[in-house]
């Protein structure tokens, strides 16, 4: 498990471009997929995406970025409006001692362009698409391969 805040934040930016959706709720874990074709099919080209498991979230917030940012500021709290639509990562770091992740959403349904989604927890596991754990170590190798082009 990745459990140092800065290594989260790290996890979260090694998916620049990824979409995440909510999947599902297991107590006070929650289990993000994140659809990153581009690192996916490094590790197999039928791969689409990954998943993220948070544990013990204590602690998730979207401020969005309102559109037209005339309109007055909203925070949001709760996972329904947190997830309304698919966030795409931009990038992400640790602010205040949570993890911050900033986001792109491209709805145009809705009156904001993205946001800064805050989350805090005890740590997370990042699985390939068939669940098969994925450690720090080999995403770093994963994300080299891609942008070196090895």
């Amino acid at each position: 498990m990745i459990t140092e805040k800065e290594n989260i934040a790290d996890s979260f930016y090694a998916f620049h471009d990824g979409i995440i959706s909510f999947e599902k709720e297991e107590g006070s874990n929650q289990i993000w997929k994140i659809d990153c074709e581009y690192l996916a099919k490094i590790i197999n080209l039928k791969f689409e995406s990954f998943w993220i498991k948070i544990f013990d979230c204590q602690f998730l917030q979207l401020i969005p970025w309102m559109n037209p940012i005339e309109l007055p500021q909203e925070i949001w709290i709760t996972r329904e409006e947190v997830f309304r639509t698919d966030l795409e990562i931009s990038s992400a770091k640790v602010r205040e001692g949570k993890i911050e992740i900033y986001c792109y959403q491209h709805n145009l349904n809705f009156n904001y362009s993205g946001g800064d989604l805050i989350l805090q927890c005890k740590g997370i596991k990042i699985y390939d698409q068939e669940w098969n754990e994925i450690g720090e170590d080999k995403l770093v190798d994963i994300c080299n391969k891609y942008w070196n082009k090895e």
